[in-house]
């Protein structure tokens, strides 16, 4: 918060850091924020109605901002846009606009994974996981997938490796704790049968 004679003003960004986007969004658009460019109040306008879920709006502004006409588009924000259509799980328009992306980007490659696992498109998940870099986030896509395939001990396996790596990564160690439990339900379950 900063204090400007007898007037109180907030700093959105102070909003963002305690997690608190509606508080953010409100100061972004009531005309408060005069600190920053139009196309970084729409960009942080677009990342707050992600992070609350609005998928849809966030898609319209971040084809507001990829028009140009609020400045020069940086090579990687359609990318954002893919990410949005993906959770709102238009998949078609998630990777036409990944794919619409020039350049070598590691997220576009893992969005383009993601896209090709829900879709089930066995040929573009093997030529996406290729490209895949020895990097925690590559790693974690990889685990996803086998995850979702059901591949209990290839996910616990990734986890352990990566734990050995920062074992005080909670997160991690969480993820691998479900593994061992479904690992366990699916032995119970087939003992049962």
């Amino acid at each position: 918060m900063v204090v400007k004679g007898s007037t109180k003003t907030f700093d959105f960004k102070d909003f963002v850091e305690n997690k608190d986007y509606v508080g953010a969004l409100a100061i972004l658009e009531s005309g408060q924020c005069d600190c920053i460019s139009i196309f970084d109040k729409l960009l942080w306008i677009a990342f707050c109605s992600f992070r609350l879920g609005d998928y849809s709006r966030s898609k319209e502004v971040y084809l507001d901002l990829l028009s140009g006409k609020h400045g020069e588009v940086p090579k990687g924000l359609g990318l954002y846009l893919a990410i949005a259509h993906f959770y709102e799980s238009s998949y078609p328009e998630a990777e036409k606009a990944a794919l619409s992306v020039p350049g070598d980007f590691e997220v576009k490659n893992r969005i383009l994974l993601q896209i090709a696992r829900v879709t089930d498109d066995e040929t573009k998940v093997a030529k996406y996981r290729l490209h895949l870099r020895d990097t925690k986030q590559d790693e974690l896509s990889v685990a996803a997938i086998e995850l979702y395939r059901h591949h209990y001990k290839e996910t616990a396996d990734i986890y352990e490796k990566m734990i050995a790596e920062d074992s005080d990564d909670l997160a991690l160690n969480v993820y691998l704790a479900v593994c061992y439990y479904k690992m366990v339900r699916c032995l119970v379950t087939l003992m049962l049968n």
